[in-house]
């Protein structure tokens, strides 16, 4: 199921990709999927960071303002804690 919903929120992003809430729903559907797994799966580890980083860009300007924002830089920063040694989610910074 959260492999589908990917991939649907992957060909809106082809459609928009600087579209924030489309990057925080992508996030979020891969980091609810590492939550739901006893081990880490890196393709999801990857499209969470990925995608907690691009919705926060996507939107600068209003980063601190955003409950939403605020939230994805506490999650990209657990993932990063958690999962920072992977080669995959190094590459994103």
């Amino acid at each position: 199921m959260f492999k589908n919903l990917s991939a649907l929120f992957l060909k809106s992003l082809q459609c928009n990709e600087n579209n924030a809430k489309v990057w925080h729903a992508y996030a979020m559907i891969n980091y609810v999927a590492i939550e739901a797994e006893h081990a880490p799966n890196w393709g999801c580890v990857h499209a969470a960071a990925e995608g907690f980083v691009r919705s926060v860009l996507c939107k600068p300007q209003i980063a601190l303002e955003d409950k939403n924002s605020f939230q994805n830089t506490l999650r990209l920063l657990n993932l990063v804690f958690l999962h920072g040694h992977n080669a995959r989610v190094q590459e994103l910074f």
